[in-house]
């Protein structure tokens, strides 16, 4: 059997090759990062694992038998080397356990190295792309000054090359996306992410009403959060009972007002005005006994309190009905459209100055 699939998680792809061996298909060959071909076997519980083997910058000895040498230790072990794609990803299988010996890696230093692995992967791609939209960009103003010369038109090749670049930029921000990600997951052990899979929920709020309610309704199941990562909520089973508080910059400013105060950065904070409302948001909160817990999209931070049977709730901030994230993506999208802005002003400039240059 062949199946086409794409997986942008290394980890989400070893579930489902685990869980079609369940079904009764264990995998026979990959290709093209993309087209799985599988001979089919009795249902069972099998473990999976990808690892990656490719000679880096500058070749060691080390980098050249590394290969060697993990198949052999992975051998040893009892898993069983199935296939590699073009990418030189490995692919290993060995029955299920249930024990430490399902881990490839049981040590943290060692998922972490080879998290590097892939992330340097990812970041090779990312020079490459980033080398050919230099060279593009190249052929493209050395066309310009011709066409200039010659005093014909260049609109058509000018819409070819703003859709490249287009299409170029978008595909290295996901690049750099999909690197951190490989990186993250890279680094749990096996336990981590099972336990990720069941506590954890992907979730967009655009009110922090939404949620405080969220995380109240997760507290009455007797689950804890824990953890904000990039857009999943973590949570863990317990006993206690919290209470959560959400606060925004605009909440705190709101608070000040009403206070006769008024809220001020300094004018000489750059790079991150968010500090000083960091800093007077938490330490009010401690005052009335929350801890922090996380900040969320860089603007909306999560507090919470244990609380006993029957104690009354302390509020931060009452109204929890702000936006959530508007900060963030208005950094982002300012800071990208800057660059894009000095950008083209330097190949303005540059272009400009040519013409200029010979007469035009």
């Amino acid at each position: 059997m062949k199946k086409w699939k794409y997986f942008s998680s290394i980890l989400k792809e070893r579930d489902w090759l685990e869980e079609m061996a369940r079904q009764g298909w264990l995998l026979k060959d990959m290709t093209l990062g993309m087209r799985y071909e599988f001979e089919e076997i009795e249902p069972s519980e099998k473990v999976y694992e990808i690892e990656k083997f490719s000679v880096q910058g500058k070749p060691t000895k080390e980098k050249i038998f590394a290969r060697k040498t993990a198949l052999d230790i992975a051998k040893q072990a009892g898993w069983q080397v199935i296939t590699h794609d073009e990418a030189m990803n490995y692919y290993f299988v060995k029955d299920k356990a249930g024990d430490e010996s399902d881990e490839f890696y049981d040590d943290e230093e060692m998922r972490r190295a080879r998290a590097e692995k892939f992330t340097k992967e990812g970041q090779n791609m990312l020079m490459i792309q980033l080398k050919s939209m230099l060279a593009f960009t190249f052929c493209f103003l050395l066309y310009f000054a011709i066409m200039s010369i010659l005093g014909q038109s260049f609109t058509g090749l000018a819409w070819i090359y703003i859709v490249y670049m287009v299409i170029d930029i978008a595909y290295c921000v996901w690049m750099m996306k999909l690197s951190r990600g490989w990186h993250d997951e890279l680094c749990l052990s096996r336990e981590e992410w099972e336990h990720r899979k069941r506590f954890g929920e992907e979730k967009k709020f655009k009110k922090t009403a939404e949620l405080l309610s969220y995380l109240q309704q997760k507290a009455q199941q007797g689950l804890m959060f824990t953890e904000y990562d990039k857009g999943t909520y973590l949570f863990a089973e317990t006993e206690k009972v919290y209470q959560y508080e959400i606060d925004t910059m605009k909440a705190l400013k709101n608070r000040m007002k009403a206070q006769g105060e008024a809220f001020k950065n300094d004018e000489k904070d750059w790079t991150d005005r968010r500090l000083k409302w960091y800093e007077l948001s938490v330490a009010e909160a401690q005052s009335k006994g929350f801890e922090l817990l996380t900040v969320i999209e860089g603007d909306t931070i999560v507090y919470r309190r244990s609380i006993k049977d029957g104690e009354a709730p302390v509020y931060l901030n009452p109204g929890h009905n702000e936006t959530m994230g508007w900060t963030q993506r208005l950094l982002l999208i300012s800071g990208a459209f800057l660059v894009l802005m000095i950008v083209a002003f330097l190949i303005g400039f540059a272009v400009g100055g040519f013409v200029a240059g010979i007469g035009l």
